[in-house]
């Protein structure tokens, strides 16, 4: 198994990168990749681009005498308007792959549970067709291998009293036609909307239309590489994927899940 999505020091987690290495080989996973955060606003909680360089070369070195296969990657805050900026940063160095993610709607921060009255402001169905406009304009900027956390707008329990399953069929088939790949997030099951980042039923959407998936775990503490995999495995499964994709130098391939 692989978990593309792990934090560090470096943006907002707690941990240096040999502790998630050995956190990995003690669960068994056979290939884990370093996504720092990198926003293009303001936030605390973005890696200092300037540090970039020194990640990458970071991670080259830790490859050479890991137990396990390691690789380099970012999460990149997709917002309208900096795709120049977002591009440059990606072309100017060797990633195997990248992440788009959606954590603002307009200036609301959704994803904090510092701006968390916000959500008091809006009509919740409104909110969650903005944010799946921008998860969509994600996929088709062309800069992501990647989508992370597909659904995160559920993230604090806030749901839409209307159905959203045109919103979520309309989604994934951006998905299919941009050629991008879905990560399975297992983080959201800590959080109050208490799922796994697709829900199943979007999932479901997703595998219909043909969409490639991979794994996160959205770990931010060495104790949290690959938690709840075996929630997410089973999920995977039960929608009816068979296989998972791994990336190195932004070259996708498709691996069999384990037990098939």
């Amino acid at each position: 198994l692989v978990d593309y999505h792990i934090h560090t020091v470096l943006s907002d987690g707690e941990g240096e990168h040999r502790d998630y290495i050995e956190a990995a080989k003690r669960k068994n996973l056979g290939e884990i990749g370093f996504s720092e955060h990198l926003c293009l606003k303001d936030v605390v909680w973005t890696m200092d681009p300037n540090r970039i360089e020194e990640m990458v070369k970071l991670i080259e070195e830790l490859k050479k005498d890991s137990p396990i296969n390691i690789r380099s990657g970012l999460e990149i805050d997709y917002l309208p308007g900096y795709e120049p900026q977002i591009e440059a940063i990606i072309n100017r160095y060797s990633f195997d792959y990248t992440i788009g993610s959606v954590h603002f709607i307009g200036d609301f921060n959704f994803d904090s549970r510092d701006y968390i009255g916000e959500y008091e402001r809006w009509e919740i169905y409104e909110l969650y067709k903005r944010y799946f406009r921008l998860i969509q304009g994600t996929a088709r900027s062309g800069l992501f291998d990647i989508i992370g956390h597909a659904d995160v707008i559920k993230k604090y329990g806030f749901r839409p009293s209307q159905d959203i399953s045109e919103l979520l069929i309309e989604t994934a088939s951006v998905f299919k036609k941009t050629g991008v790949c879905i990560e399975v997030n297992t983080n959201g099951l800590k959080k109050p909307c208490q799922e796994v980042y697709p829900s199943s039923d979007f999932l479901k959407l997703c595998f219909q239309k043909g969409v490639p998936i991979t794994l996160g775990s959205d770990g931010h503490r060495p104790e949290e590489v690959g938690q709840n995999f075996d929630v997410a495995i089973e999920m995977i499964k039960n929608v009816g994927y068979k296989k998972m994709a791994r990336f190195e130098k932004r070259k996708r391939t498709l691996i069999t899940l384990p037990g098939l």
